[in-house]
Order: structure tokens, then C-alpha cells, then sequence
């Protein structure tokens, strides 16, 4: 259904290049030289993956994760995820009734089936559209992060990152705005001057206006985005 934004891989399994993310046999990252670095690096413990396919008009939860260690990586391409410890419990890509049981099965049955498995993900700044947070407003809310794009099948995908370590959530968001916004500028093709302008104006220090109210959503949409998982011919030629 569509190009979900995590799933499940087998370590080293060759995954194609733009549209996945690729690992070495040890389940490192492999770095793509648009990245230009992988050091800025915060931790999540949890995610939600929602979906709203065409003609729908509201969100649905399509997998998630909870308490967990969620390695999440600031780049100048893309934002990375990575978690090497959880229990796949929420996480809805069973193929084989061996899978299903694991979806279903114990932590013990989760730690044996994590054997040579890495839950890993991505979303490129040639597909972002949206870019929203949300700041703990309660005792059981949490830092919310929300990624927003939508797939070639149409499908609107919104990847929501929580934090509970007191990360600096208006300047992650507009660390992510800046650097996808320098990214965009360089991208292939034309631009309007309209776009143009957006892209200069917040890869120079703009920032993503606050909400008005504690419980509210700040966010911002960014022009012209890629359905994903396209884009690849595009790319900054640096």
C-alpha cells in the first residue's frame, strides 16, 4: 500500500538505492554522499505512521511503535530513522504466518526475530510537504515531530516522531525546514520565483511560526514536492 515511510529490513538486503535505506552487514548506516554527514543525530521513543488514501478525509493509524530507542538523523538530504532494539508489535507488514506470529508473540519471540533485522526508514526532502510540531502539553502528550507527504499511489502519509528527553522540538523542526529548504534550491529543474523566494528565505534563518495555543500544531507547507518515491533525477548536482 503505497511507500510507507519505515518498515522492517533484513540487514545488507541489497535495498534499492533513493527509495530505501541502505545498511552494511552490521546494520550500520550507508551514507549517501548528499547527506553530507550523519552526526546530528536525536533520540525518539516512539513513532506513528498514518495514512489518508485519496478520497478519505481524515487520518488512520497504519503502524506505529512505542518504548522505544528511535535513532533519528538530521542530514542535508533526508531524515533517517533507525531502531535496533523493539518489539514489532504495531508494526503491520506481516507476509508469513511466522511473521504473524511474531506480530502476535512475545518480547522473547520479538528479541529472536529481530536476529539480523533492522527497522529502518526514511523521508527524503524531495517528497516533504508538511512539517508541523506539537509541544507536551500534558502529563500524556508528548514533543510530537510530523513529516507529511504523500505517495504515488496518492495516499497522504503523516510520520509522526514522539520525544520524552526534552528535545529542542522548534529547533529540530526548523533545522529539518532549513536544510530541506537548501536542498530544494539546489534540486534540478526550474523553480518559480515564488518557490525560489521560500527556499532562500528558510535556508537563511526563517522559522516555522508557533502556535498559537499550548495544545495547538505549529506548521508550515513547503512548494512543490515529489510524490514519493520519485525524485531521484532531480537531486542537487553537488
Amino acid at each position: 500500500m503505497g511507500h510507507k515511510p519505515i518498515a522492517i529490513d533484513l540487514i545488507n538486503s541489497q535495498a534499492k538505492p533513493f527509495i530505501f535505506v541502505e545498511t552494511d552487514e552490521q546494520g550500520n548506516l550507508v551514507q549517501e554522499k548528499w547527506d553530507r554527514g550523519l552526526d546530528d543525530l536525536v533520540y525518539a521513543s516512539s513513532y506513528y505512521a498514518k495514512i489518508m488514501p485519496p478520497g478519505a478525509n481524515s487520518f488512520t493509524k497504519d503502524s506505529y511503535l512505542e518504548k522505544v530507542k528511535l535513532e533519528v538523523y538530521i542530514t542535508d538530504s533526508r531524515v533517517i530513522f533507525r531502531c535496533l532494539k523493539y518489539n514489532k508489535r504495531g508494526i503491520d507488514i506481516a507476509t508469513t504466518p511466522l511473521e504473524l506470529l511474531y506480530n502476535f508473540g512475545s518480547r522473547a519471540i520479538a528479541a529472536q526475530m529481530r536476529k539480523g533485522k533492522v527497522l529502518l526508514g526514511q523521508v527524503r526532502y524531495e517528497w516533504i510537504q508538511q512539517i508541523h510540531y506539537r509541544k507536551k502539553y500534558n502529563w500524556l502528550s508528548k514533543d510530537t515531530l510530523m513529516l507529511v507527504y504523500t505517495d504515488t499511489d496518492k495516499n497522504m502519509w503523516s510520520f509522526e516522531i514522539g520525544f520524552t528527553n526534552g528535545t529542542d522540538l522548534p529547533h529540530l523542526a526548523n533545522n529539518i525546514l532549513k536544510r530541506a529548504s537548501r536542498y530544494r534550491m539546489a534540486m534540478q529543474g526550474e523553480k518559480g520565483e515564488k518557490e525560489k523566494q521560500f527556499y532562500i528565505d528558510f535556508s537563511e534563518g526563517g522559522t516555522i511560526k508557533p502556535a498559537a495555543g499550548p495544545k495547538e500544531t505549529s506548521f508550515i507547507i513547503l512548494p512543490n514536492h515529489c510524490l514519493a518515491p520519485l525524485g531521484e533525477d532531480k537531486r542537487p548536482d553537488w
